[in-house]
């Protein structure tokens, strides 16, 4: 089941800030929560994003399974009533050939190079040509 969570989080809380001075610390809170949450515990690709706000940020996530809120309990000092999760299947199901959607993205684009093994990740290094970046993100 593909999961939708919304967590609203405090910037003033002590732990939030942390995390919050980093977006790679917010990737691995969010590795960390939805690896734990899946119900067979692997490391899956999910599709996050903060929004800043004034006196909350929103941190919406996109992930094969339950986010595990003690991870953002502890991590992010959110309480239970600033988590909310639903199913994301039924929206999912009503997408279409054809349809138009519009929507945000902040993506880091990588390619690897050097290792002809199998298995094994060369050097990670940007795509920086627009061509590249339109492919890789087909």
């Amino acid at each position: 089941m593909t999961t939708f969570t919304r967590i609203r989080i405090n910037p003033r809380h002590r732990a939030a800030r942390h995390a919050l001075a980093s977006n790679e610390r917010i990737h691995a809170i969010v590795q960390r929560a939805t690896a734990a949450g899946s119900p067979d515990g692997d490391q899956q690709r999910t599709l996050w994003r903060l929004d800043p706000g004034h006196t909350v940020h929103a941190l919406y996530i996109v992930s094969s399974g339950y986010v595990n809120a003690a991870v953002i309990q502890e991590q992010l000092g959110a309480e239970l009533s600033d988590i909310a999760t639903c199913s994301y299947d039924p929206f999912l199901a009503q997408l279409a050939t054809g349809q138009q959607w519009r929507f945000r993205l902040k993506a880091n684009p990588t390619k690897n190079i050097g290792s002809r093994q199998p298995g094994i990740r060369g050097k990670r290094i940007p795509i920086t040509k627009q061509d590249e970046q339109i492919e890789w993100l087909t």
